[in-house]
């Protein structure tokens, strides 16, 4: 899920069993890259039986941001199996007004002289 707020742009990501130093944040290029890996063992006893499960599962989320976000205050939070990355904007750029010089050319003033040769 991705959303906009007045002052930033916020990523949610639904992680569930993957553990914070398996989640991977990188940006480069304004791109933000997002990978996390789940490997999962379980086991159970049930009726004389026994139950042995593995799971495992990648995920890998590429995000181009807008040259608006300031990268280098880029703030993750991982909670409850979500992961929460808050992209704050950086400031407006502000508009600046150019003013264009004009330079004046300079005329070789002719005389009764100059037209002779």
């Amino acid at each position: 899920m991705l959303f906009k707020k007045p002052e930033e742009i916020v990523v949610k990501a639904s992680l569930p069993g993957v553990k914070p130093e398996e989640i991977e944040i990188t940006v480069e290029d304004n791109v933000l890259t997002m990978k996390a890996e789940s490997n999962k063992e379980s086991e159970s006893q049930e009726s004389g039986y026994l139950i042995r499960e593995r799971s495992s599962g990648s995920f890998y989320r590429a995000l181009r941001l807008p040259d608006s976000v300031d990268t280098d205050r880029i703030h993750p939070i991982y909670e409850n199996g979500v992961l929460t990355i808050i992209l704050p904007k950086a400031e407006e750029k502000k508009r600046k007004q150019i003013k264009v010089n004009v330079q004046e050319t300079r005329k070789a003033i002719e005389t009764s002289e100059s037209k002779k040769k």
